[in-house]
């Protein structure tokens, strides 16, 4: 009888951990498929040529209504994107690195149209964006050496297709290491 129990507490042990880490990695990663709604596709997505698209992408830069993450922002945290220590890494921003943190990803500006052949998983950063209801609204994963590319959920024309421009690579370093220092 002692043996089924041992077995039964191993069993649930290795459970517990699968667990941990399979959510820890679904946490940190894409492995979801997001909803664009009909009307964005239209706007942005129904080109045949990239230059209609890009000019699609500028018609729309500054505007209310796609500005990233599209809703208020009560907090902003910054996750190093770490194997099981993503969540312990946490570090709330002050209110004014959260203003500037959504002003640099609203200003096109900081973005250049290069292709992004990246997986979220090679970012060192996570961005997560919440409302007053504690609510997740906004994912950012930032990929700094040797990529400068940039994935948001949810989508927005400023940011291109998430390549960070000269200006924006050394902007957003420089925000980060404030943050880090905060």
């Amino acid at each position: 009888m002692k043996t089924i129990w041992k077995i039964l507490l191993i069993v649930f042990i290795i459970i517990i951990i699968g667990f941990i880490i399979v959510s820890d990695v679904f946490d940190r990663g894409q492995y979801y498929s997001t909803f664009t709604p009909k009307e964005e596709m239209i706007e942005f997505y129904m080109y045949k040529t990239t230059e209609e698209q890009e000019k699609a992408f500028e018609k729309n830069f500054g505007n209310e209504k796609y500005n990233f993450p599209r809703e208020e922002v009560a907090e902003v945290k910054l996750f190093k994107n770490r194997f099981l220590l993503s969540r312990l890494t946490s570090k709330t921003l002050s209110k004014s690195s959260k203003s500037e943190v959504i002003a640099f990803f609203n200003n096109p500006i900081n973005f250049n149209w290069g292709e992004t052949t990246w997986e979220v998983i090679e970012s060192e950063y996570i961005l997560r964006f919440y409302n007053k209801e504690d609510k997740e609204i906004g994912k950012i994963w930032l990929c700094l050496e040797d990529c400068g590319m940039t994935k948001s959920i949810p989508f927005s024309p400023n940011m291109k297709y998430g390549g960070l421009s000269e200006t924006g690579k050394k902007g957003i370093e420089k925000i980060i290491n404030k943050i880090l220092t905060e």
